[in-house]
């Protein structure tokens, strides 16, 4: 398992907070709407960005779409994941 420590409340700003909190209620509701439980592999990785986890495996497609079936909405996740992998690699660039 492949993840990346950040530092949250230094990376991310409220905005990018609201989006995680956001995407994280949609994705629950949609595993509730799909018949999906809503503790699985996902669910748990996107939960980690709270404390500071990028896992690898929610920045691949191929992996969110395996328990996100509506499209826009799994390319919404990857999207939002893509840029917060952005932001993390731009502010270790910054401290380094």
């Amino acid at each position: 398992m492949n993840y990346i420590n950040f530092d949250r409340h230094e990376v991310f700003s409220n905005e990018i907070l609201g989006k995680v909190s956001n995407m994280n209620n949609e994705v629950t509701t949609h595993l509730v709407m799909t018949d999906q439980s809503c503790f699985n592999d996902l669910t748990n990785k996107l939960a980690g960005l709270y404390d500071g986890y990028l896992y690898s495996d929610v920045l691949d497609y191929e992996f969110i779409s395996q328990f996100v079936k509506d499209e826009v909405l799994a390319a919404k996740v990857w999207n939002l994941c893509q840029v917060i992998n952005v932001l993390v690699q731009n502010f270790e660039e910054k401290v380094a």
